[in-house]
């Protein structure tokens, strides 16, 4: 990839748009590499938090992608400390 693709990632785009461009990507994982993310959160619903951000908030997309990857960060933190979902719901309003 060279700068000015990588600029492009920020920009939205519709449907349509997307239909063509995915065409030529192949989906990684950021944190693992993978073709797709196996391990999903069992603390944060991580896809609805990124949908609520960018439907119902006047967020950047980089900003967006930052506040996901801090909560992804965060539910991994708390399966290394061996905290469980269930005793984690507790302790937070």
């Amino acid at each position: 990839m060279n700068k000015i693709e990588i600029s492009r990632l920020d920009m939205l785009l519709d449907e349509n748009g997307w239909q063509v461009e995915q065409k030529s990507w192949a989906a990684l994982c950021r944190f693992c590499g993978d073709l797709h993310c196996k391990t999903q959160s069992d603390f944060f619903d991580i896809i609805g938090f990124k949908q609520f951000l960018f439907e119902q908030t006047e967020m950047s997309p980089g900003t967006a992608r930052e506040y996901v990857v801090r909560l992804r960060r965060l539910g991994n933190h708390l399966h290394e400390q061996n905290i469980s979902p269930r005793s984690a719901a507790g302790r937070f309003p």
